[in-house]
């Protein structure tokens, strides 16, 4: 933010200059200057009419003087761009040995309301380091650095927080932006007398380069099925598309609504695809290949998935596959466009299947050098015939406490499959919750099974409150497969790692389904049938006997009070909850308890594979008779 602010405010002097002073007490050091060459920004997508670039290095700060960008020749399947000439250079003085590594640039638009200047951060670069240029100069000579920022669709819900985010750190951005020629090098600074004089750092003016080292490659792609795709806020058509993009180039299937009676999206018409990219000769340089979800007749783009161009180039985001030497398809998950805010949080924002190379113009594999366009391939996607789909929702473990005062947690699981909805029962005052039930759907789905869809299986905790609604907790992605064994999955939100522990087991299954009821009238679709039943394990009853001695080091949860009557309670399951007597000796602090509690009909599994775990709660009783939570564990 500070760094914004700076950028925001206009130079201090009117030709750029900053006065660097270098301690008389460093005389042993070396002094080095970091020579950064400005070129040029062409490819530039927002539509700014002044642009000026800041660079950050340690405590210094400098900014190019403003220049006006032009129309770039526009050509058939790219955005619509700009461009313009920099051409100014700057030396920072850099002493040896140096703390400072990192060297930021961003790209702002200048704006003049009369005599009010002004500027906006649009983008932000990948961050460079000064011991990579030391020790690959060769590396930094005409750089063809992408940056990125936010997208430039508004929504009603548009969120200027996450534009900003996106704007200032580029590996948060869901849009390419532009891409920005320079040159880092290093070059000696000069002594005198043994000691370091105050050298001064401005803009200057340098000659154009005439040629850039660029490469052209070759992106070929499939996109097979979508599914899972997310209502959204304020935006009632139910219609998508799907764009992939490299820099500015970039195709998109039609806009289309999903299969009838399903949350998927077939591509009839679309079969292998390629787009030719020019891009810089370093595999580093090329900018993130963006496949974005895109709603509504606006092409509002509300999630994308952003691929390495490096992990394409070396086949590590989609491996060959041996049958075919093709990529191998795979589900590519998406993650919501936070700027644009358009998807609620407890939705998942959706999926695709597909595959995608890239290739460097002499290094195209046989099978795809014939590939132009689209090549006709039949739909397997949109052939549809009527499964029985099993879940087996077996439990949970270390789910999240919703109610962090009592660490409560009422769950239940809640499944969707083409829009029909099943949940389980409602366990309650635990987080290691024993469903074993299974849910079972009657639904549509393609009849080849390398392209069923996946799942998403939600946890739920209920409020019985009035006027209070159900708390979303987390989700598991469950691909759909003849047979799938009981697992446990990890929870999260809208993508993997952004919810700190919690999992939940759960298996399916998948066999050709008779249908007996009759499809309405206006459906060419049969109706879907739903049942819930539970199941039991294997298992034997027993009774458990816990020893509490005490507690210790405790603290209470609030500034303003102090622990009282602390007392302990547990449960193992479905079990009754058992308490030990509430103690203060011989302080709330350090108590002991000296009890023996009993479990009764606890009901375990024969074979131990899914063990039950003690959820143990530590309360404590205030003056006021008030209850409160000190701590959980299991």
């Amino acid at each position: 933010m500070a760094a914004e602010r700076r950028a925001q405010e206009d130079n201090s002097n009117p030709d750029g200059t900053m006065t660097t002073c270098l301690p008389p007490s460093v005389g042993a050091s070396e002094l080095r200057f970091l020579v950064v060459k400005l070129h040029s920004i062409d490819n530039f997508v927002p539509p700014a009419g002044s642009v000026f670039v800041t660079i950050e290095f340690g405590p210094n700060q400098f900014n190019t003087t403003s220049t006006k960008t032009l129309p770039q020749p526009h050509a058939a399947a790219t955005f619509p761009a700009r461009y313009c000439a920099i051409d100014q250079s700057v030396s920072i003085p850099v002493l040896l040995p140096t703390m400072s590594q990192s060297i930021r640039i961003s790209v702002h638009e200048r704006t003049n309301i009369g005599p009010m200047k002004s500027s906006k951060l649009i983008a932000t670069c990948n961050i460079l380091k000064l011991s990579r240029i030391r020790s690959f100069p060769a590396k930094f000579k005409k750089l063809a650095l992408p940056f990125y920022g936010a997208p430039l669709t508004t929504t009603a819900t548009t969120s200027t927080s996450y534009t900003k985010l996106m704007n200032q750190q580029h590996d948060k951005a869901s849009h390419y932006r532009g891409r920005l020629v320079l040159t880092l090098t290093e070059k000696k600074g000069e002594r005198s007398d043994g000691t370091m004089k105050a050298q001064e750092s401005k803009m200057k003016v340098i000659k154009p380069i005439k040629t850039l080292p660029l490469a052209t490659y070759k992106i070929v792609y499939k996109l097979i099925t979508a599914t899972n795709l997310p209502k959204t806020k304020h935006m009632y058509t139910d219609t998508y598309s799907i764009r992939v993009s490299c820099g500015i180039t970039f195709a998109q299937t039609p806009t289309t609504p999903p299969l009838p009676n399903t949350t998927t999206l077939s591509f009839p018409s679309q079969s292998v695809s390629t787009m030719t990219v020019l891009a810089s000769t370093d595999a580093m340089q090329i900018p993130s290949l963006f496949v974005t979800l895109c709603k509504g007749t606006s092409d509002t783009p509300i999630a994308f998935h952003r691929i390495s161009p490096v992990s394409l180039l070396e086949q590590a985001a989609f491996p060959l596959s041996e049958a075919t030497a093709t990529p191998t398809p795979k589900w590519v998950h998406f993650q919501e466009d936070k700027s644009i805010d358009a998807i609620v949080d407890s939705i998942f924002p959706g999926s695709v299947l597909m595959w995608c190379g890239m290739y460097a113009e002499d290094d195209v594999p046989e099978w795809a050098s014939g590939v132009s366009g689209e090549a006709g391939v039949a739909d397997a996607a949109s052939v549809m015939k009527p499964f029985a789909i099993e879940f087996r929702v077996v439990g949970g473990r270390d789910l999240p406490p919703w109610d962090a005062d009592t660490g409560a947690l009422d769950g239940y699981v809640k499944i969707t499959v083409n829009g029909e909805t099943m949940i389980t029962s409602v366990k309650g005052d635990t987080r290691n919750p024993r469903w074993n039930e299974i849910l079972t759907f009657t639904a549509m789905l393609p009849e080849d099974q390398g392209v069923w869809p996946e799942v998403v299986v939600q946890v739920w905790d209920r409020d019985a409150g009035i006027g209070e609604s159900d708390d979303f907790v987390g989700n598991v992605i469950l691909p759909l497969r003849t047979r799938s064994d009981d697992a446990w999955l990890p929870l999260f939100y809208q993508e993997a790692g952004d919810i700190e522990g919690g999992e939940l087991c759960i298996g399916c299954s998948v066999t050709p389904a008779i249908v007996t009821r009759a499809a309405p009238a206006s459906s060419s679709l049969p109706a879907p049938t739903l049942s819930r039943i539970p199941f039991s394990a294997a298992h034997t009853t027993a009774t458990v006997q816990i020893v509490a001695l005490g507690l210790r080091n405790l603290t209470s949860p609030s500034a303003f009070s102090s622990v009282n009557k602390p007392f302990i309670q547990m449960r193992i399951g479905d079990s009754a909850v058992v308490k030990t007597m509430q103690s203060n000796r011989p302080k709330p602090s350090h108590c002991n308890f000296s009890e023996v509690l009993t479990i009764e009909n606890v009901s375990l599994e024969a074979d131990g594979w899914l063990p039950l775990f003690l959820d143990v709660k530590v309360l404590d009783k205030n003056s006021l008779g008030l209850t409160s939570l000190l701590g959980t564990g299991r």
